[in-house]
């Protein structure tokens, strides 16, 4: 259970039918523990349902993008001074049960950013397939294996927030993250959890969607990576 200053995180875009219950959700974890729901220009009762569940509101003006709500988030924490944060989604497919296993890894000093690598959950093609890309693509550059780096849900000590407030892509960011902490000296690290199937709404991540988001980070990892040698 948390006993220290820790944040949770929720990006979320038009979330209504899912954001109560995946606030609840986190009190009952753990009913200390602060939340900060990052409504991203969302058109629905996103935010005044967030704040009827007692979390706090961070609203942008418009929809800008998921990279652009999680700056926000970061820079939210390390103006908070928060030791660890948490990036849960607001469609109920992060289980706040499962914080304690991203956790442990920070509190043991043992890494600054901890990704919660999905068990016995099934993708949809087009993901598996980028996801296998992007996990290759990470191994090539920094080294170490991360078979789900795309996975939301994540852990990040206060160093780890400062970086990423100021170092962090402003769209498809999950992979990116990785290889710019780890060629900064973070560690990054990977722990199995359970996940599972959104709660409501429709997921970003179309098929098209999908085939979209793995062309633009192959490309911003390899522009990256010429703009650094």
């Amino acid at each position: 259970m948390i006993s220290e200053k820790y944040l949770v995180m929720m990006p979320a875009f038009n979330e209504a039918k899912s954001i109560a219950q995946a606030i609840t959700e986190v009190r009952a974890y753990s009913p200390t523990i602060d939340i900060v729901v990052i409504n991203d220009g969302s058109t629905d009762d996103t935010a005044a349902i967030a704040a009827e569940s007692n979390a706090a509101v961070v609203s942008l003006p418009f929809n800008c993008s998921l990279g652009s709500a999680e700056i926000t988030g970061f820079m939210y924490a390390a103006e908070n001074k928060y030791d660890i944060t948490f990036r849960v989604d607001a469609d109920g497919q992060h289980i706040p049960s499962e914080i304690d296993k991203l956790a442990k890894p920070i509190i043991d000093k043992q890494a600054d950013m901890v990704i919660g690598s999905r068990q016995n959950y099934r993708f949809p093609l087009a993901r598996k397939t980028g996801s296998l890309i992007f996990s290759l693509m990470v191994r090539l550059i920094t080294g170490q294996k991360i078979p789900d780096c795309t996975s939301g849900f994540r852990a990040f000590n206060l160093a780890a927030v400062k970086f990423l407030q100021a170092n962090y892509a402003d769209d498809y960011a999950e992979v990116d993250s990785i290889i710019s902490l780890t060629q900064a000296g973070f560690r990054v690290t990977e722990v199995p959890v359970a996940m599972r199937c959104r709660s409501g709404g429709n997921s970003y991540l179309s098929l098209w969607r999908s085939v979209e988001y793995m062309l633009k980070v192959i490309l911003n990892i390899l522009i990256k990576s010429f703009r650094r040698k």
